[in-house]
């Protein structure tokens, strides 16, 4: 509803029975919180939110050892589309970096898009630095 000019117009003018009804469900939840932080659009960086994951699923308890597999698969996940994207710059560089450019204008139009952008680069540069010095010839300036 917020990015939504037409749709926030109609919630001013009759809130949520002009939105479709008051009740609001799982699967609404979710796209409200999609919509006001963006997370569809960060998916490919970051994965789905765990918040997400238990918002579609919210009668069902998860055990601490499903959660942590869940959280295991998901780095993996984003591990691999990452690693994809990246070898996109092998072909044509130059396109590559508009692509890239693109892709992370876009991010800048959701919610706390610069800011999550920030944070995820914050994250990402953080466990390089953790993690290349491990590995031979590795390494982050």
């Amino acid at each position: 509803v917020l990015s939504d000019p037409d749709a926030r117009l109609a919630y001013d003018a009759g809130g949520a029975e002009a939105m479709g009804g008051p009740e609001v469900g799982h699967k609404s939840a979710v796209d409200m919180f999609q919509a006001v932080f963006g997370s569809a659009a960060f998916e490919p960086l970051v994965g789905r939110f765990p918040m997400l994951e238990q918002a579609l699923e919210p009668n069902r308890d998860m055990s601490a050892r499903e959660v942590a597999f869940r959280q295991r698969r998901r780095e993996t996940e984003v591990a691999v589309a990452l690693a994809e994207r990246l070898d996109g710059a092998r072909a044509d560089e130059e396109a590559w970096c508009s692509d890239q450019a693109r892709f992370a204008t876009g991010l800048l139009h959701n919610s706390f898009g610069l800011r999550l952008l920030h944070l995820i680069g914050r994250s990402y540069a953080a466990h390089a630095r953790e993690w290349l010095p491990g590995q031979s010839g590795g390494g982050l300036p």
